[in-house]
């Protein structure tokens, strides 16, 4: 008999679960971040293309390898091919690879030409970027297939990998011994999550329906279809499109987007302001305190999320949250470009910092927690709406990025 849903929540041992899977999905590519200062002033020392060195050119080719897999893998011709296990498992498998290949030019090629050492670790940033997005795309739609309980732990888990890495890399960034024992754990950590998929992800039969599917009992085939949890809800929506699986991507989206867009915008302001205008503040001094009140704040802030007495099952709240922290934008450009001693002060850019980052964890969690459980979803699309709420994340992230530039006119 097919696993029911787990309406009062998940166990803890899947809580859990979640919580590594989420901290995984992040914590190479933060680790790379991390160790940005290795490559400068090594492989990569002084190579410029298009007067870009190393750290634009790694983060535009991880950020275009996520958002080309996201679009594919929105694709259920794509997805309905392999199984949610099979990408969760090469996702592993790809982000490993391309961590052990960083460390390898880093290790091999100082002594080779530097244009074509960099090129080559751009090849395995992009490795890490494809594997991580199938990785990251996995998982929050596993979590959305479960319960908002599950989605909320990835968020959380991915706030903790931010601010572990941040730890190490702040008095280690520039160590290439530290930088090859992280980037070997992190990626024993990421391959760690193939057995625990493979035995049977937590001895749950609700995650195994979930990873390997079969066909449902209606007739329909796909390798990335939910069970019918609860078929006779299937039966009876009022749509030409019923049963809820039949519908592609641009079809469920009608129901989903609210908080697709919604994660969007949260993630293109962030990304909008942070880190393009906030390095750029003064002293400079003050602005390794700001960083740091980010990854802590956001970790907070998911972490509040996660609270009972401040979630809220209204998307009208989180959508204006989210809208309203576009009020950041011109009060971090103030800021910046300020000339008095109010500008400067350390007071002030802590507490606009952790406001900013409290806000982008504490709502990001709750529209990402709320996404698959909007009007109109079924159960058995609750998978594929975490996938899609992923994909507005990083097209957030990727756009914001982009256009951060536009904040430094006239600067």
């Amino acid at each position: 008999s097919e696993p029911e849903p787990f309406f009062e929540g998940p166990p803890r041992n899947i809580v859990i679960l979640f919580y590594y899977l989420g901290m995984v999905t992040l914590l190479v590519w933060n680790a790379i971040l991390s160790f940005m200062a290795v490559f400068v002033q090594g492989v990569c020392k002084d190579v410029e293309w298009l007067s870009e060195g190393w750290g634009s050119w790694s983060a535009r080719c991880y950020s275009v390898a996520v958002n080309v897999v996201f679009l594919l893998t929105a694709s259920r011709r794509l997805t309905d091919k392999f199984s949610l296990a099979f990408r969760l498992c090469f996702g592993c498998f790809l982000t490993a690879l391309g961590s052990m290949g960083l460390m390898s030019c880093d290790w091999f090629l100082r002594d080779f030409d530097h244009d074509r050492a960099m090129a080559i670790a751009l090849f395995f940033i992009t490795l890490v970027g494809v594997g991580g997005s199938l990785l990251q795309g996995g998982v929050l739609s596993l979590a959305g297939g479960v319960h908002h309980r599950a989605m909320s732990a990835v968020m959380v888990g991915q706030g903790f990998a931010g601010v572990a890495t941040g730890i190490i890399g702040m008095p280690l960034g520039d160590s290439r011994i530290a930088m090859s024992v992280v980037y070997i754990v992190l990626s024993l950590m990421t391959l760690a999550v193939i057995p625990i998929i493979c035995c049977g992800a937590g001895g749950c039969p609700s995650l195994r329906h979930l990873l390997w599917p079969t066909k449902a009992a209606s007739g329909g085939t796909g390798a990335d279809m939910l069970p019918r949890m609860r078929q006779n809800l299937a039966q009876d929506r009022d749509s030409p499109l019923s049963p809820g699986f039949d519908r592609s991507a641009l079809q469920l989206m009608t129901d989903a987007w609210p908080m697709v867009l919604t994660v969007f915008i949260i993630l293109f302001v962030t990304f909008l302001v942070f880190p393009s205008v906030a390095v750029m503040w003064q002293p400079v001094e003050n602005v390794k305190l700001a960083m740091a009140t980010f990854q802590f704040m956001d970790v907070v802030g998911r972490a509040f999320a996660e609270a009972r007495s401040f979630q809220t099952s209204s998307p009208r709240k989180v959508v204006m949250g989210a809208v309203l922290r576009f009020l950041f934008v011109p009060l971090f450009m103030a800021v910046q470009q300020g000339e008095g001693e109010w500008a400067r002060s350390a007071a002030l850019q802590t507490a606009l910092m952790a406001l900013f980052a409290f806000s982008n964890g504490y709502v990001l969690t709750l529209a990402m927690t709320l996404g698959p459980d909007q009007d109109g979803i079924m159960e058995d699309e609750k998978a594929r709406v975490g996938s899609l709420l992923g994909f507005g994340l990083v097209h957030g992230i990727f756009w914001g990025s982009m256009l951060s530039v536009l904040t430094q006119i006239g600067v």
